[in-house]
C-alpha cells in the first residue's frame, strides 16, 4: 500500500520540504487529495468484486441478511 501510495504521489509531483512549511499547506492537501484518489481508483479494481462476493456472506453470518 505504501508502494502504491507513493507511486501516485510521484505521479502528481515531486515531493519537497515545503511539504511540511505552513505557507505551502493548500498546494499539500490537494497533493494529498489528488494522491488518494489515484489510491482508490487503483484499490477499486481488484476489491470491488471482492467486496460484492463476500459481503452478503459476512451479513448472513452477522444476522444481517
Amino acid at each position: 500500500m505504501q508502494d502504491l501510495f507513493k507511486s501516485n504521489l510521484e505521479k502528481v509531483g515531486q515531493s519537497s520540504t515545503d511539504w511540511f512549511d505552513p505557507a505551502a499547506r493548500d498546494a499539500a492537501a490537494r497533493k494529498t487529495y489528488m494522491a488518494m484518489v489515484e489510491v482508490l481508483y487503483d484499490e477499486r479494481q481488484p476489491l470491488l468484486p471482492l467486496y460484492r462476493k463476500y459481503l452478503p456472506l459476512i451479513a448472513a453470518a452477522m444476522g444481517h441478511g
